[in-house]
């Protein structure tokens, strides 16, 4: 069987995920309340997914 790795990221327009401080200002830039960018339909593709320690932690924090 073979599988397909994606990347599902965001990132600003300069190829970074977040500053050396770990700031993910720029993101609320661009911010619309319900929307998703995609990630809902994304989700429903993937079998597995793989979220680094430092993105998890994050996104915990954010509730």
């Amino acid at each position: 069987m073979n599988r397909n790795l994606v990347l599902y990221i965001a990132m600003s327009l300069d190829g970074y995920i977040a500053k050396k401080d770990n700031d993910l200002g720029f993101l609320s830039m661009v911010e619309k309340e319900g929307e998703d960018y995609g990630y809902g339909d994304f989700i429903n593709t993937v079998d597995a997914v793989i979220v680094w320690r430092k993105t998890y932690d994050k996104v915990l924090s954010m509730g």
